[in-house]
């Protein structure tokens, strides 16, 4: 829906009545003073219910050609090498 144009004059006189309209049928309303927008009100995007971004990364994702989900992900010398340092830093 197109943006609606109002004075500032017009707004403060009937604010309670445009932003219903902002709320209920979703105008978008740019507030004018001597012709320049000076703000904009529109309703807020809705937030996402719970469990609604599950799956949200499918596809963004690729497993390589030679993944094994039976093998560790990190070679075990690398795990070792990992755990001394990290003890050694302790």
């Amino acid at each position: 829906m197109k943006a609606r144009q109002i004075p500032i004059s017009k707004f403060k006189a009937h604010c309670t009545e445009e932003l219903r309209a902002v709320e209920e049928e979703g105008v978008t309303l740019e507030i004018t003073r001597h012709g320049k927008v000076i703000a904009v009100a529109h309703a807020p995007e809705p937030k996402p219910q719970p469990g609604s971004i599950l799956g949200a990364g499918i596809g963004y994702a690729r497993l390589g050609e030679n993944y094994d989900p039976h093998k560790p992900a990190i070679p075990q010398e690398e795990w070792d090498s990992y755990l001394r340092e990290s003890e050694a830093g302790s």
